[in-house]
């Protein structure tokens, strides 16, 4: 029987010796070279245990957990636990770790980002430092863009992860409380970071019911009924996308307020007066903020305008409120796009994803100003009852790391704010995808004929078509042309999640054409045809920019995976919605300077402008988050100094 090293492993050369060289500040090379010699100490250990039984690789692996929890530090075993991954790996998945996933495991255990290219196999490279995580007990959280990857990831990890004695369990949003507190009780637990969150922010409402104090709390005295143990491990998959673009928003638990006849009739009144409006004269709008504002002439115009008497009990600063809500809601907001209409009921479209995000709502009467224009029954409207921001929540977590293909556009503010490095490891094979030049039109038709007919050149030339749209209505407007060009296409977007990953791994075809939303089908794999890798690989063809670069990056990233072939090409627009972050007058200036040339397409140059407004707005953004957060840091120590909790304590007890 093969025993193989010691639990602790060699004092000198070993992985202590390497761990202190990576804390050092020292040069790349210095820092690639320590790392290069502890993954040939990996596929060493790893080739050491090839030749013995499953039962004996078992036992190993359960010595190694059982040392853990005796007290051995998890970072003196970094080498002979991930040798051990990977040689299960090896034997339940078929697949055994390459060096540049290795490398890739070696930058999360030590609490750093990890920039992987797309199709590198993350899924697979995970399971170290998850593994590594989960050996002391405390439970390892491991969030997932949504929840049909949570499941789907959780099931994929389960026979390496039984192999340690490990528990694996997975929260979906649909799941009862009692469900989601045992899978939290597990020693890995899959789910997607909001529903991590808000289960976060449903254990402090009910410790403060219990309680009654943040003092009290403190104490640490049972409470039983908590669905979470403790934030110990976290690995965020996608870690861009879920740490900077869905950190945007704060996480909040609402409570339904009753909406009665009288404010059923303030809303309707104001949206007809809003309609009356004429903007610059009547108010001010700003679409970026989304934000509108009544003039001296609005505000006079409103009053005069004829009032039911149902509404007379409120107040003229409520009446001007939700006129400028239902004027924002008229403007800012549109359907197929911003919401969609599900089952009678208004549902917000996640602008990143273009995902439906089940049970959310806007707030402060805005929810119901477009369910007026969107001809839906009112929804009650939502008052707070806990809220906190995904900077302040993923911070709790003692051990913070993650993997994603687009990290070093924002590694500073994943620095500042999560304390977190980014580490971008070289690709396993030479990337082939070959870059077609931006093509610029004057207008969306012209843009949509010339979109059209490529796609019609390149499904006779074999090759398949992924088609990248910023929200659910450029799908559907793309879809409406291919399908009168005689073209059949596969629309991807919020209205079909369930079928998500299928119509994405079909993506590879001869001749398919899949149009689809930003992220959507993100972390599932596009397996090419033979016939399709011969004729030049899947091609990228994305009709408009992002408002983010690093978006861009990945909607290519799905071309070229793995050393296939692939090609990728953008097409825009002078119409197209992301100028408007340049204001209202350049961009009229711009359109109008383009209708002026004689051909509807225009010089490269013309593309410049695009890469600004993105520019302008990825800043925005990132101001935006500051800003939250330096809010909720104030009040927090605000809070803190009165003895209070600043999520829930100074809301009512009718939230219980």
């Amino acid at each position: 029987m093969v025993t193989g090293p010691s639990i602790t492993g060699p004092s000198i050369t070993g992985p202590a010796l390497l761990g202190r060289v990576h804390a050092w500040p020292l040069p790349r090379l210095v820092r690639d070279v320590a790392l290069q010699l502890e993954i040939g100490q990996i596929f060493r250990e790893s080739t050491r245990w090839q030749s013995c039984s499953d039962q004996e690789v078992r036992s190993r692996a359960l010595a190694l957990r059982a040392a853990v929890q005796e007290g051995e530090d998890v970072r003196r075993l970094v080498v002979p636990v991930y040798g051990l991954v990977r040689e299960i790996s090896r034997r339940k998945l078929g697949m055994a770790h390459h060096p540049v996933q290795i490398r890739g495991a070696l930058v999360m255990a030590r609490g750093n980002i990890a920039e992987m290219q797309t199709g590198e196999g993350k899924t697979l490279t995970a399971l170290m430092p998850i593994v590594l995580g989960a050996l002391d007990g405390r439970g390892a959280h491991v969030m997932t863009s949504n929840e049909y990857l949570a499941k789907r990831d959780a099931e994929f990890a389960l026979p390496v992860l039984e192999e340690f004695g490990l528990t694996v369990g997975y929260i979906l949003h649909a799941k009862p409380q009692e469900e989601r507190a045992r899978a939290y009780q597990q020693d890995v637990t899959y789910g997607t970071e909001k529903q991590f969150g808000f289960d976060f922010l449903i254990d402090t409402m009910t410790l403060t019911k219990a309680f009654g104090t943040a003092a009290g709390r403190r104490e640490g005295a049972p409470c039983p009924g908590l669905l979470q143990r403790g934030h110990h491990f976290a690995l965020v998959d996608e870690a861009d996308s879920i740490l900077i673009d869905q950190a945007s928003t704060p996480l909040i638990i609402s409570c339904p307020q009753p909406c009665p006849p009288d404010e059923q009739v303030l809303f309707r009144w104001c949206d007809a007066t809003s309609a009356k409006l004429i903007a610059d004269r009547h108010y001010r709008l700003d679409r970026e903020k989304r934000s509108a504002k009544l003039t001296q002439a609005g505000c006079r115009s409103v009053l005069l305008t004829g009032r039911p008497p149902q509404i007379g009990r409120f107040p003229t600063d409520r009446l001007f409120a939700q006129v400028e809500r239902s004027l924002v809601a008229r403007e800012c907001y549109r359907g197929e796009r911003d919401y969609i209409v599900l089952d009678g009921k208004v549902e917000i479209v996640d602008e990143g994803t273009g995902r439906v995000l089940p049970g959310r709502k806007w707030q402060d009467g805005l929810q119901q100003a477009i369910e007026v224009q969107a001809g839906v029954a009112f929804s009650d409207p939502m008052g707070t009852a806990a809220r906190i921001t995904l900077q302040s929540y993923m911070k709790k977590y003692g051990h913070l790391c993650g993997m994603t293909g687009t990290a070093t556009d924002v590694a500073e503010e994943l620095r500042d704010v999560y304390r977190v490095a980014v580490q971008v490891i070289p690709p396993h094979r030479r990337c082939r995808r070959q870059e077609a030049s931006t093509r610029v039109f004057s207008t969306l038709e012209a843009k949509l004929a010339a979109v059209t007919e490529e796609i019609g050149r390149l499904v006779a030339a074999g090759r398949s078509v992924l088609v990248g749209t910023s929200s659910v209505h450029s799908s559907e407007l793309c879809a409406k042309r291919l399908a009168d060009a005689g073209i059949t296409a596969q629309v991807l977007h919020a209205r079909h999640h369930e079928q998500e990953a299928r119509i994405v791994e079909a993506a590879g075809e001869p001749g398919m054409v899949t149009v689809a939303t930003n992220m959507a089908g993100r972390g599932t794999d596009i397996k090419l045809h033979e016939s399709v890798r011969t004729a030049g690989g899947l091609h990228v063809l994305a009709i408009e920019l992002n408002s983010s670069a690093r978006v861009d990056r990945q909607l290519v990233g799905r071309s070229a995976r793995q050393g296939d072939p692939g090609s990728f090409q953008f097409f825009v627009s002078l119409e197209d919605d992301l100028l408007r972050a340049l204001g209202p007058e350049r961009h009229r200036r711009l359109m109008e300077s383009g209708r002026r040339r004689r051909r509807m397409e225009l010089p490269g140059r013309w593309v410049k402008p695009f890469y600004e407004a993105q520019i302008l707005l990825e800043q925005r953004g990132e101001s935006d988050r500051g800003r939250m957060l330096q809010q909720e840091t104030r009040q927090s120590r605000m809070f803190d100094s009165l003895g209070l909790d600043p999520h829930v304590d100074l809301l009512t007890d009718t939230i219980f």
